[in-house]
Formats: C-alpha cells, structure tokens, sequence
C-alpha cells in the first residue's frame, strides 16, 4: 500500500469544502512541508466576513500560505489561491 501525507491527512483531518491536492518538501531556510490544497468542485464559496454563501467574481493568482500543524517538528504550511467574492452584505 502507497501512503503519502496527502492520503494520511484526508482521514486524519478532512477539511470541508477543500482537498489536498499534493505535498513536497521544499528545502530552503531549515526546510519546510508545503501542502497545496484546492476548493472541492462544486463547494460554494463563502464571504470571510458574514460566512454566507456568495457568488465567486475571481480567483487570486499568486498563492498564499497559511502555517498549518508542525509535523515532527518540521513547519508545516497550506498553499492555496483564495476564491475572491462577491458579497452583497458586505
């Protein structure tokens, strides 16, 4: 059996409305887990303010990271290009 972190992460802690889509070691500074992860097809985007459903008018293109929960002491971070909104609330 093939068991990547990706794979270890989707039962551990599946993150509603998103999927791991890959992992890699990137070995700059002390080196790091990158964990690229992508809106589920089909999952409504949602206003970070209010947290309504809201209708998507973009999608950034430079990917931002997020720290996520060190593994074995090594930093861990979630790259990910945001969905932009359209929230008629806000």
């Amino acid at each position: 059996m093939n068991i990547t972190l990706t794979s270890i992460l989707r039962r551990v802690l599946p993150l509603k409305g998103f999927c791991y889509r890959w992992a890699r070691w990137e070995e700059f500074s002390q080196g790091v887990i990158e964990i690229g992860i992508e809106a589920r097809k089909g999952a409504q985007a949602r206003c970070r303010c209010c947290q309504k459903p809201a209708p998507v008018y973009d999608t950034r293109n430079q990917p931002r990271r997020w720290r996520f929960i060190s593994v074995w002491a090594i930093a861990v971070f979630l790259v990910y290009r945001p969905r932009r909104v359209e929230c008629a609330r806000c």
